[in-house]
């Protein structure tokens, strides 16, 4: 389609009229041919969801930064935000963020419950839930031993853990990454909930609580059909967690042509058909299962070939650390900023369960901060001793670039439909309209030099700095402009020393309409700094064209 688009449109470039005829005929069929293979959702379907039922028991939930999750459907209501207070763990994407993606499939034992990989659903694991913040859980059935029924619906309830970690807290009980790399299931989930793992050399003398049983390590059968049996354990392992991990070899005799499952006590786990295109490899399967007030293990088998390897089995006490949270959380939606307070002691952390990447910057009073990855997936960075006074701040990589890019194309744009008007309007108003195209390009300049100040040498979040970076481009886009003023706008002759001097001397009072608007604009009301940016220039773009007008040029115009 893409080719023949070309093609027809290279053959019909001078006949405008033919060209948007075919254009309305091939987005007519392809609408046609996407739409008609489309597989709507049903009403039934969509009621089946629970959606209204939720929405009311999530307004029983307190206010405050915590998460919830919905653990009813996960396939179909991972990415639903169901108020602007809702936070989840949850994501159905190919491009969710990677370093959280690999942490959820193997730190803390997520159980992997559905045929395609890119889901990142709330998984049935309490240990989770509460490492990751989540104080409220909807769901059909009790979560494990932390979480207390708060309200009944008509299908589903809401639960409440509140001794679920904070989203954003402080930690002093540091461990070396090293240790948890070198380490395996459920060992790395208990390092994740009793320490905040960091890169540097820290180390530890805590000791396990978590015991290993003595169980047969491997099992090969074949599964004739689909069955459902209890196992009854000692009454040891009654209000116990238990760990249960073993490899799947899918392979050999014992390749299966269709997806295989193991089901206990609820916590499914699924490894999909080999050549299915979203195949999730799931050949470990991890266990977290809560024996509250039970030593009964309900096991669900699907019909198929299995060849069990590795099987250990653990148990332990709930693992969960007190810890405190930051204090007077803000979140600013608008300019992507989390504000907050903490009283630390020197060496602690900054923990959060904000999944890391690129574009996040901090600040601890006023100063910027190195922010790290820590417990192998989330924003965290190094605390100063007495009160701190935290920004953390997110943008998106290359978001900068991205605008510039942007209003080049809409400039492009409007030159290509306006261009024959353009031609005419040019002869009559050749000055003023050379002065806004580069004007235009001197505010380019600016904004690229403000651009490689505050993501190489600077941080706009420090209003000195801020400045500092604005007197940069102002210095280069001033001297970018005199010289396309003098040569291209008004083509002057006069004395480049005394032209060069009342030209700098003008522009100082447009740098100070500059600076004190920024200023107004970031650093007291807090608007994004790019594009504040943005209408300062076009502000100051008049202003100079007035200045360059009436006093640095006049001379040259009136003889």
């Amino acid at each position: 389609c893409l080719i023949a688009s070309l093609f027809v449109t290279f053959l019909f470039r001078k006949r405008l009229k033919l060209l948007f005829v075919y254009t309305i005929i091939f987005l007519i069929a392809a609408s046609y041919i996407n739409n008609s293979t489309e597989e709507y959702v049903t009403v039934n379907d969509y009621k089946g969801l629970y959606y209204n039922e939720i929405n009311e028991l999530l307004t029983h939930t307190q206010k405050g930064y915590h998460r919830s999750n919905i653990m009813h459907k996960e396939h179909d209501t991972g990415n639903i935000v169901y108020n602007s207070e809702f936070y989840g763990s949850t994501i159905y994407s190919s491009t969710s963020n990677s370093l959280y993606h690999y942490f959820f499939e193997n730190y803390t034992g997520n159980n992997e419950r559905y045929r395609n990989c890119f889901i990142t659903s709330a998984p049935t694991n309490e240990l989770f839930h509460t490492f990751m913040g989540t104080r409220y859980i909807v769901s059909p059935r009790d979560p494990g031993f932390y979480y207390e029924k708060v309200k009944d619906g008509d299908y589903l309830h809401l639960y409440e853990n509140k001794n679920a970690y904070p989203i954003i807290y402080k930690s002093m009980k540091l461990l070396d990454e090293k240790y948890i790399d070198e380490t395996y299931f459920p060992y790395s989930t208990e390092y994740l909930m009793t320490h905040t793992v960091v890169k540097g050399d820290y180390s530890t003398d805590y000791e396990t609580v978590i015991s290993e049983c003595d169980v047969k390590e491997n099992y090969q059968f074949i599964q004739e059909n689909d069955e459902t049996y209890d196992i009854i354990l000692g009454e040891e392992y009654k209000n116990k967690i238990l760990y249960l991990t073993f490899d799947i070899l899918n392979e050999g005799e014992y390749l299966n042509s269709d997806d295989i499952f193991i089901n206990i006590n609820g916590v499914k786990n699924k490894l999909t058909d080999y050549e299915w295109q979203y195949y999730n490899g799931n050949t470990k399967f991890d266990f977290v299962i809560p024996l509250e007030n039970t030593t009964t293990l309900t096991v669900e088998i699907t019909k198929g070939k299995f060849n069990i390897q590795n099987l250990k089995m653990y148990t332990s006490d709930m693992l969960c650390e007190k810890v405190s949270s930051a204090q007077n959380i803000r979140i600013d939606k608008f300019n992507d900023r989390i504000t907050c307070d903490v009283i630390a002691k020197k060496g602690e952390y900054l923990v959060t369960s904000i999944p890391y990447d690129k574009g996040f910057s901090a600040t601890v009073n006023g100063q910027a901060v190195e922010v790290e990855t820590v417990n192998k997936a989330f924003v965290g960075f190094k605390l100063q001793d007495g009160k701190n006074n935290i920004v953390i701040k997110y943008r998106a990589p290359f978001f900068n670039l991205g605008l510039l890019v942007t209003l080049f194309g809409i400039i492009l744009f409007l030159y290509e439909i306006f261009k024959n008007k353009i031609a005419n309007i040019y002869v009559k108003h050749r000055e003023i309209i050379m002065y806004l195209v580069f004007g235009v390009l001197t505010t380019a300049v600016s904004l690229v030099t403000y651009a490689l100040c505050t993501s190489l040498l600077l941080n706009a979040e420090n209003a000195l700095e801020l400045q500092f970076a604005n007197v940069i481009s102002w210095i280069v886009s001033v001297t970018f402009a005199y010289v396309t003023n003098k040569l291209f706008v008004f083509r002057s002759n006069n004395c480049v020393l005394n032209e060069i001097v009342k030209f700098y001397a003008s522009r100082l009072g447009t740098l100070v309409v500059d600076m004190l608007m920024m200023y107004i604009l970031v650093s007291v009301f807090a608007f994004n700094d790019m594009i504040s940016k943005v209408f300062v220039q076009f502000v100051v773009i008049i202003s100079n064209y007035i200045i360059s007008k009436l006093i640095v040029f006049k001379e040259e115009e009136n003889k």
